[in-house]
């Protein structure tokens, strides 16, 4: 069995009885297994090529993927988003304006009109829809900027929108001139997993059963969702069960002598890994310390740990973390020729977090790489 290490973001409830083909299934304990996946109800089953099966307790998983190019975390496709953070991916949406409980997607699902809090037109981060001013109804226009306005209707392919600054206004989709329009505010809450289909349907919800080759999840605002396993693309943790710090602004980066920040330190995206999905890295110089609040409720961190590739061949380096100055955990010496390591630990009461790379010996000019830092509840 090929097994790797990396930090992992999300959390995972499982299927009984479905047979997934390749499939990427990631644990607690930064561990990522390939291969064939057969889910049952007493946990999970993932075989390699070689045959050999590995035995997966469900408690121990973060996060499944069982289809590549998963799209990603958080993004809405074209159809409508719920009140409760729910998007049903739908082609032609706008049938929900002349029908009080119209059904959209593939799932078939019935749709209380008064719920839906946005029409999503062009794929949207869930973050642009967050951002948008709270009681205002209005659009995301395709730069991010809010057109405060009315919805009045669908007119020829064109949203028609109605201003009291700019006055009636008509936005052409295909022209990607707008992402999104507001109804009504999200009302999100944090939810234990976020599903996500083939269509681009996604769904937040707390709870996930399994009958036969059907995944079923309870939504809380239309009810029973049926899923067939072969439109199961991921399940991963409800967005409130995990931080990703390699998204989230420091509060300070400083860099060590000789060196500006934007050189000390970088933010990107790693790899794809058999799944599609790609990592996101933060690469920092030694002696680098980059600072983190922690967000009330978060009580672990875990994430991945390598020297990077262009390092000396004696280099070693250290990976250190503080809280609120006190040291938490710090790795063994590292070299480029050590694999990548999982790093994971509570955090006590501390409300700052800082990495930190420390070199042994000479190693100062030396780079690592956090991949995935994450806070999690």
């Amino acid at each position: 069995m090929r097994k790797r290490f990396r930090f992992l973001l999300c959390g995972v409830v499982l299927l009984s009885g479905i047979h997934l083909a390749a499939a990427s299934v990631r644990l607690l304990s930064g561990q990522i297994l390939d291969g064939k996946v057969e889910v049952g109800a007493s946990g999970i089953t993932v075989t390699d090529k070689g045959g050999s099966p590995v035995s997966v307790d469900l408690f121990g998983v973060l996060d499944a993927t069982f289809k590549k190019g998963a799209q990603p975390a958080g993004a809405y496709q074209p159809g409508v988003v719920l009140l409760n953070g729910s998007g049903i991916a739908d082609k032609a949406p706008a049938a929900w304006l002349e029908n009080p409980t119209p059904t959209l997607g593939k799932e078939k699902i019935t749709v209380p009109v008064n719920s839906v809090a946005w029409l999503v037109v062009g794929p949207c981060p869930r973050e642009k829809l967050l951002s948008a001013p709270a009681g205002q109804s209005g659009a995301i226009l395709a730069g991010g900027d809010f057109f405060p306005g009315t919805f009045t209707g669908i007119s020829k392919g064109k949203v028609a929108m109605n201003s009291v600054i700019f006055g009636p206004q008509l936005f052409e989709p295909k022209q990607k001139a707008l992402l999104a329009v507001a109804l009504r505010d999200l009302k999100l809450s944090p939810t234990r997993f976020e599903v996500v289909t083939v269509q681009g349907s996604r769904f937040l919800v707390d709870d996930v059963r399994f009958e036969g080759g059907t995944i079923v999840l309870k939504d809380s605002i239309v009810g029973d969702v049926r899923i067939k396993g072969d439109d199961l693309v991921q399940i991963q943790a409800g967005s409130g069960r995990y931080y990703k710090l390699a998204e989230q602004k420091p509060l300070s980066v400083n860099p060590p002598p000789g060196l500006d920040a934007n050189t000390a330190v970088n933010f990107g995206k790693g790899a794809d890994d058999s799944s599609g999905v790609a990592s996101l890295v933060v690469t920092a110089a030694a002696n680098a310390a980059i600072s983190y609040a922690i967000p009330p409720g978060y009580t672990s961190f875990t994430c991945g740990i390598a020297v990077r590739k262009d390092a000396p061949p004696g280099a070693r380096i250290s990976f250190a973390v503080y809280g609120d100055g006190l040291l938490l955990s710090r790795s063994p010496p590292s070299g480029i020729a050590d694999k990548p390591l999982p790093l994971r630990f509570t955090l006590g009461a501390a409300r700052v977090l800082t990495l930190k790379i420390e070199p042994v010996g000479s190693a100062a000019k030396v780079f690592g790489e956090w991949t995935d830092p994450t806070l999690l509840h």
